[in-house]
């Protein structure tokens, strides 16, 4: 026996079959390394024990399994596998099993709705919600930013990087002669905002290339910077506006607001259910190589 849970058992076959269909769905190659593989032990066995703790309440709180459901299930994995002769062999056999495992996925199913299931939040609540959550209702700090961009294949020889650095350089003279940068992108940037003048529009943080936006984020409003070598080609990049980070009132986003605090409510009353589950029952590991998780 791997494990008893209130009154059920896990069997070590049981525990096995989960922590190899873990590792298949997990792993490239259906294996962990070497020093993660207790560390999955884990976390499969807490897996399994959790489904048993919310199989067995379910049951104790008189939840049904749909039968329907199940039975429409079982003709779907029939139509899935019709010409797998596999499965035509082992039908018969596999049935039994997939049936049980199948009905409580549906209790699962069931008591999880029931346990998510949240009241109206009072005005308070979500004013609450929005104050102490502000960085979820931040817009960050954005530049706009216009390119023109000189393409060159990054497989390219150094003689193609070098003449494209030489007209990015006269590119810059051009405009700092009084040449016109929208205009010069227009024609020559082969980046896809040449169409509208090289206008990039609002950027925030992690939009551009490290590279690029080390060279952005130094330049001063309306200042052209030297032509930088990217992955792409050699750019001129030029900054035309920067607006700093700005919370969002509450009368914008309350709709978002009220949808945020129902997912993370939701996602309290699931997580405190199962601690719950498992801080009452009595749950003991035969299997050395796993650690029985601290109850709260």
């Amino acid at each position: 026996m791997f494990a008893s849970v209130g009154d059920s058992q896990i069997s070590e076959t049981e525990f096995n079959n989960a922590f190899y269909r873990h590792m298949r769905s997990k792993y490239y190659h259906g294996k962990p390394p070497e020093d993660q593989v207790n560390q999955v032990r884990q976390q499969v066995a807490e897996s399994i024990i959790t489904r048993s703790l919310l199989v067995e309440e379910s049951r104790r709180q008189g939840l049904k399994c749909d039968e329907q459901a199940v039975q429409a299930t079982i003709e779907q994995y029939d139509k899935r596998y019709a010409s797998s002769e596999q499965w035509q062999q082992n039908r018969e056999s596999l049935l039994g099993k997939l049936k049980e495992r199948l009905c409580e996925d549906d209790l699962i199913r069931q008591i999880e709705t029931n346990v998510r299931k949240v009241s109206q939040p009072t005005q308070k609540e979500l004013t609450e919600y929005y104050e102490t959550n502000l960085d979820k209702f931040t817009e960050p700090a954005r530049q706009r930013v216009s390119v023109i961009l000189l393409q060159v294949a990054p497989s390219a020889p150094k003689t193609v990087w070098e003449a494209a650095m030489a007209e990015a350089k006269s590119i810059k003279a051009e405009i700092e002669q009084d040449g016109d940068y929208s205009e010069i992108a227009s024609l020559r940037s082969a980046d896809k905002s040449a169409a509208n003048g090289g206008d990039m529009g609002y950027l925030h943080k992690g939009m551009l290339s490290p590279a690029a936006e080390n060279v952005v984020n130094a330049l001063p409003l309306n200042q052209i910077s030297d032509p930088v070598r990217l992955l792409r080609g050699i750019a001129i990049f030029r900054v035309d506006e920067r607006l700093p980070a700005r919370v969002r009132p509450y009368s914008e986003v309350s709709s978002r607001v009220k949808d945020l605090w129902e997912r993370d409510e939701s996602e309290n009353n699931w997580t405190s259910f199962k601690d719950q589950l498992w801080a009452t029952t009595s749950i003991k590991i035969y299997d050395p190589s796993v650690s029985l998780k601290e109850k709260n």
